[in-house]
């Protein structure tokens, strides 16, 4: 029998302020357009909040059946994308703003930690980049750089004052994006800062629920051994083994149990994290939670 699941994650604010992370190509989605080797920039203006409405230039034609392409992002952040730090110094020199922003709240900054390129970082902040500047849902360059496990670049964002725990508009932080995105190095880096390790969303989720989530055993007994709240519960009750069972992530379960997950808590629709294994047959998890029998008692 085929059957549609929508699981606990499904709407997830933690997840969906993932994807937009990690969607952090362009404003509008395009590839980074390479930057010419002269640029002539125009004299800095404050960021609009959303797209101005007069004096829209004109719509390019389009071939039949084709998409439009959206437009390229202003030449700083394009240089940004790509790392080209010759590009950088010379728009920065005639005059560009290091801290302005696109529509959607993303600077420079921003883009250079996404993509990894740790040198036009160091020359953004140099130039005055603010390392604490989030995006329009409040993810700051600390937080794009944990979401594609950039380690290096981490480490630098928190040497230079960048807040471990600087939390986006729901409240996820980088370590809970580090979790869900399995970056080890990451995460070491984060928890040698002080990151909270407990800390919740609006959702209630924690690191160590995004890693139960994934599977990820390793990353779990790491948390777990930093003091990460074993039978800690989300908004709607669910705890890290429910996660972990609804997803038939059976080393994870056994290793939530092995440090105290409470098998027969149930979240707000009543369900334990083996009632959850069993609606979706997940075979394997159902015998790590299956109570365990007396000798002479029937299984």
């Amino acid at each position: 029998m085929t059957r549609t699941k929508l699981t606990h994650r499904t709407h997830s604010l933690l997840v969906v302020g993932l994807l937009a992370l990690c969607a952090c190509r362009g404003d509008g989605g395009a590839a980074p357009t390479p930057v010419p080797a002269t640029v002539t920039v125009a004299a800095p203006a404050s960021a609009p909040t959303a797209a101005p409405t007069a004096a829209a230039p004109a719509p390019q034609a389009t071939a039949p059946g084709s998409a439009a392409k959206p437009p390229p992002d202003p030449p700083l952040m394009e240089a940004a994308k790509i790392g080209d730090v010759a590009a950088l110094t010379t728009l920065l020199a005639e005059g560009a703003d290091v801290n302005s922003a696109t529509p959607q709240g993303r600077t420079a900054l921003a883009f250079a930690a996404h993509a990894g390129h740790l040198p036009a970082v160091d020359l953004l902040v140099a130039k005055g980049a603010d390392v604490h500047q989030g995006d329009t849902r409040g993810a700051t360059p600390l937080m794009r750089a944990a979401s594609q496990g950039h380690t290096e670049i981490v480490l630098f964002l928190l040497g230079k004052g960048a807040k471990v725990d600087g939390a986006d508009s729901v409240g996820t932080t980088p370590l809970m994006v580090a979790a869900l995105t399995n970056a080890m190095p990451t995460i070491d880096a984060l928890l040698g800062a002080g990151a909270n390790v407990n800390a919740k969303n609006e959702e209630g989720w924690t690191p160590l629920m995004a890693a139960a989530s994934k599977g990820e055993t390793m990353i779990v007994t790491k948390l777990l051994a930093r003091g990460a709240e074993v039978n800690a519960t989300r908004e709607d009750g669910w705890t890290p083994l429910m996660i972990a069972a609804d997803d038939d992530y059976a080393g994870t379960v056994t290793v939530l149990l092995a440090h105290g997950a409470d098998r027969n808590a149930k979240n707000k629709e009543g369900q334990t994290a083996y009632e959850l294994a069993d609606d979706w047959e997940n075979v394997d998890t159902m015998e790590v939670l299956a109570p365990p029998t007396t000798p002479g008692s029937t299984p």
